[in-house]
């Protein structure tokens, strides 16, 4: 399939999020409740929602399907969090995105594309790679539109976005 992703420079965004270890098959099963215990978490702190919650992959371990992620939503403001929620600020730059339709487990296959397309059109992303493990600087998925949105997974939007490196 042939995709064209959208290519956007983005400004640094605050966030708070719930760290999280997990093998890559428990994501469909841990991330939900991660996100309604944010939401929670940002209700009761009294914080304005600055847009659609995400996960933000900040390591993967390709050697044992490992993941270090980010269960976070965008805030208006910096925040410091607490020993359970952590504040942070998504790196500004330019991300090239791509949108999914459908349900969860494709999303694998929407990524896979868009990292394909940067392979073919030598795009490097802000990434250190080592023995086979990945730290992404900004490798986020947004969702836009899910099961609380429509109950047909086919009418679920992600928007899947990865953070170029600048050209040296």
């Amino acid at each position: 399939m042939l995709v064209t992703p959208v290519l956007e420079h983005r400004t640094p965004q605050p966030y708070v999020a719930i760290p999280a270890h997990l093998h890559r098959e428990e994501l469909a099963d841990r991330v939900p409740p991660l996100l309604v215990e944010l939401n929670e978490w940002i209700e009761s702190h009294g914080f304005a929602p600055g847009g659609p919650p995400f996960v933000r992959y900040v390591v993967v371990n390709y050697n044992n399907d490992m993941l270090e992620i980010e269960v976070g939503a965008p805030v208006t403001s910096i925040v410091s969090g607490d020993e359970r929620v952590k504040g942070g600020v998504l790196p500004g730059g330019q991300y090239a995105t791509l949108m999914h339709r459908g349900p969860y487990t494709r999303l694998v296959d929407t990524t896979a594309e868009l990292l394909a397309w940067g392979r073919a059109n030598r795009i490097a992303w802000q990434v250190h790679e080592q023995s086979n493990v990945t730290t992404w600087q900004g490798r986020i998925e947004h969702y836009l539109s899910g099961p609380a949105d429509a109950l047909n997974p086919e009418r679920w939007r992600t928007e899947v976005a990865i953070l170029m490196a600048v050209p040296q």
